[in-house]
Parts: C-alpha cells; structure tokens; sequence
C-alpha cells in the first residue's frame, strides 16, 4: 500500500509526538539558514516542491522522476517559510518565490472525500481544528517580495484539480495575494507531457529572482 510505504520514517515523528511535516519544515529552515548564513548567499532563495516527473536545465539536468505518491511535500514548505528570515546579510530579500508542482494543498478536501490518497509525508493530526494549507497559503502574502506558484494542484484522490475546482480551493489565497499586488500564478494545463512544465517552472524561478510581476 503506496499510503503506509513510509515504514519508520512514517511512524517514528508520531511516536515522539512530532509530525513529519514539523521535521521536514525543519529541516527546510535549517537549510535556508545555513544558505545565507553560513555560505553567505546573497539572497533571492526559491523554494520549490515537485510532485512530478520534470526536467530541469536550472538544476543542471536534475530531472525529478515521478513519484509513487506525489504531492506529499508542500505541506512541510508552507509550514516552513512563515518561520524564514525575510532578509539575506546584503540586505535583499531571502526568499523570493515559492513554486508547488502537482502537490496536494488541502487536509480538508481528504476529510470529506470518499476515497483519498493523502501521502504520508503530509500526516498531521487535529490540524483542521485550527487552519488548512489555503490559509497558510494566504499568510503567505504578508512576506514582502514572494511570489507563489500553484501548477497544476492535486485532489485529495491524486488526481489534477479542474481549474474551477482549484480556484475554488485556492479562491482566498488568490484575493489576499492580490489586495498586496502580487497576483497568485494558478496554472492547470491541459494533460501534456513533463516539458510544459519545466518551461512553465524556469520562467517563474527567473522572474521571481529578478523580482518581476507575473
């Protein structure tokens, strides 16, 4: 079963009472922190998440194969950029952009779903009594200088959403990240091959690090 695949690795963080979207935001901050602190990055930091096959030539020909369960990391970079420093040493911005490929975005939409393929990577317990992941998605407005990508968002069952259904889902995000005039970019493509994404993806990495509107 592809949803318990994860073995100790899935079941040690709730033995400690921790969650492996607490560790894994963790390990992101610690990661961004040594970035500009001890490597003295100048800043300008995109954070991206892949649940999907995609060619990078920004990577130097990564190419991140498909998943066996996508979607499982967005919820960790969500949890992890609220607690990132907004500056880098030479003053600019840290953190510049943010891109989510075929992630899942919402614990809500596996509660009230028949079926779901909620990746364990995601596990989070009693978190809907608080807030979901379009939520932090809209606090995310309020880092000065980030821009937020959403391409083609999953359902709960691991399937794409349809446009109307992730501008529902994603409909708050998208007016809090407009009233500060930095429009969301929500893209649903048509099914095509791993290329279209890759173009789709380098353009906002260039863009967000020459702080350009999209």
């Amino acid at each position: 079963d592809a949803s318990s695949a994860g073995g100790l690795w899935e079941y040690g963080p709730l033995l400690l009472g921790r969650t492996n979207v607490g560790l894994h935001a963790e390990e992101v901050i610690r990661t961004v922190r040594f970035a500009l602190h001890r490597l003295e990055a100048s800043g300008g930091i995109v954070l991206a998440s892949v649940g999907g096959e995609l060619h990078s030539p920004l990577l130097g020909g990564y190419e991140a194969p498909p998943a066996t369960m996508p979607g499982g990391t967005a919820s960790a970079l969500l949890h992890a950029v609220p607690h990132l420093p907004l500056k880098a040493r030479t003053g600019g911005p840290a953190v510049v952009g943010l891109a989510l490929y075929r992630e899942q975005c919402s614990y809500a939409a596996a509660a009230v779903a028949l079926r779901h393929r909620l990746p364990w990577l995601m596990q989070m317990v009693g978190v809907l009594e608080d807030y979901d992941l379009p939520d932090l998605l809209a606090l995310l407005s309020r880092r000065p200088h980030l821009r937020l990508l959403l391409l083609d968002p999953l359902a709960a069952t691991g399937r794409k959403l349809s446009r109307l259904a992730a501008q529902r889902t994603f409909k708050a995000a998208a007016r809090a990240y407009s009233e500060v005039g930095r429009p969301l970019r929500l893209i649903v493509r048509p099914d095509k091959g791993p290329g279209d994404a890759s173009k789709v993806m380098a353009d906002f990495v260039a863009k967000a690090v020459n702080r350009q509107y999209m």
